[in-house]
């Protein structure tokens, strides 16, 4: 036992602040809600102004203010072709905060995500001293999100998979299609479904018109972002790389106008393969164990290259 035995030793402690000294039984790690949910309204407000005005500008560096992540890298590229094609920016609706979901931290990155009109956001502030930018957007029919709590996506405690097995599951299902031992995990949303059909059709190419293969490749970018619900599922948010390669009998080339020509030389002739780089960001939902498939609730895709050899 550590005992302090003078007098001076006791005051110098008093002093010190010994008396606020926590017990052996508290927590010693404090931590608060990400945001407050008049706060999370200000920050969509002011992304809702500055990603408008970036898009009248087609300005990476207005939009770098406000975006972060794959995404942003997904706007670059929808500037890239509207400037280089004189094609206008798809404009998407505005964020409402309707229904703000913000776990608790003790430490940075936080994030908080944001419900209004089927628009789902995440944002994140790495560090104290840098401002919250949205990571994730996406069009999906979800509960509010009130009541989260970020887990890390290695956590598959009491669900049917984690995070990060879930989103490596799906790309390897993408990448190997409806023969794929994890399709049986998943049951998608029909946006979803109607991309997985077209995927399908355009690997049944390959024999005709010329076309010797055509494979599409999946691979994550980077672990999930996930939150623990009220319910007990998972929301998990993830972007996968699709590497898409057509190998023409003939050699081929880029048609004039289309978004390939923004990243590659039209009229170009490719002797083995085309190829194209497209960013897709999903967002499921895991439920507990035993408790169903694993739901694709919705996804956004992007064009960020193209070329080939």
């Amino acid at each position: 036992m550590w005992v302090v035995r003078s007098s001076a030793a006791l005051a110098l402690f008093a002093l010190a602040g010994c008396a606020a000294l926590p017990r052996p039984d508290t927590v010693d790690a404090l931590t608060r809600p990400a945001i407050s949910a008049e706060a999370a309204a200000a920050v969509v407000r002011h992304y809702n102004s500055v990603s408008a005005n970036a898009n009248a500008r087609r300005s990476d560096e207005l939009m770098a203010g406000v975006q972060t992540g794959d995404l942003l890298r997904q706007t670059e590229a929808a500037y890239k072709i509207s400037r280089l094609l004189k094609k206008p920016v798809t404009a998407t609706p505005a964020f409402t905060a309707g229904s703000v979901g913000a776990p608790e931290y003790g430490s940075y990155p936080m994030h908080f995500v944001a419900l209004g009109n089927h628009r789902l956001g995440v944002w994140e502030r790495p560090s104290a001293g840098e401002a919250w930018r949205l990571m994730y957007a996406l069009s999906v029919a979800v509960p509010e999100p009130t009541g989260l709590h970020d887990i890390a996506p290695t956590d598959g405690a009491g669900l049917v998979e984690s995070p990060s097995v879930a989103a490596a599951k799906f790309a390897e299902l993408l990448t190997v299609g409806a023969k794929s031992p994890y399709a049986r995990l998943f049951t998608a949303a029909p946006k979803v479904a109607k991309f997985q059909k077209n995927l399908a059709a355009s690997h049944a190419m390959a024999g005709h018109d010329h076309i010797l293969a055509v494979t599409d490749t999946f691979s994550l970018n980077a672990p999930p972002t996930a939150f623990r619900t009220s319910s007990g599922e998972v929301l998990a948010f993830f972007t996968l790389t699709n590497a898409k390669e057509m190998r023409p009998q003939f050699g081929a080339m880029w048609p004039v106008g289309q978004d390939t020509a923004a990243f590659s030389t039209p009229n170009h002739l490719y002797r083995t393969a085309l190829t194209t780089t497209t960013l897709h960001q999903f967002a499921i939902a895991i439920p507990a164990a035993k408790g169903g498939k694993i739901r694709v609730l919705g996804f956004t895709t992007q064009l960020v290259d193209s070329g080939g050899y």
